[in-house]
């Protein structure tokens, strides 16, 4: 399997290729998916907004980790 992104101004094209053998022969696949691309802080402000309480907001292993809980 091959993954790569295309990077756009608010969103990232994720591409998939993928090859499996079956048998004694190779099928490949290809797909693709547009993710948005959100800043994390405008992402925990909205979350407070709305009443939800931001416990961890970091970078880890290059991906954004938010952990948030509904405050009663």
């Amino acid at each position: 399997m091959t993954c790569f992104l295309e990077y756009q101004e608010n969103s990232v094209a994720v591409h998939d290729l993928l090859y499996q053998k079956q048998g004694d022969r190779w099928s490949f696949s290809a797909s693709s998916y547009q993710k948005l691309r959100l800043n994390k802080n405008w992402l925990c402000d909205r979350l407070s907004e709305i009443g939800l309480q931001v416990l961890q907001n970091e970078m880890i292993n290059g991906m954004v980790c938010i952990i948030a809980k509904k405050l009663y």
